[in-house]
């Protein structure tokens, strides 16, 4: 048999979402994350 040893596979990925827009003015990237895809993700990027 294979002499690999045996290794555990990650658990659970851990998903993270992201609202940017970039600023006309200062040319600035503003952004903002969230740990879920809701109303308020985009409302905290206004």
């Amino acid at each position: 048999m294979d002499n690999q040893p045996l290794v555990k596979p990650p658990g659970k990925n851990a998903k993270r979402y992201v609202a940017g827009a970039m600023d006309a003015r200062t040319r600035k990237l503003v952004w903002v994350a969230s740990d879920r895809r809701t109303t308020k993700l985009f409302i905290a990027l206004l």
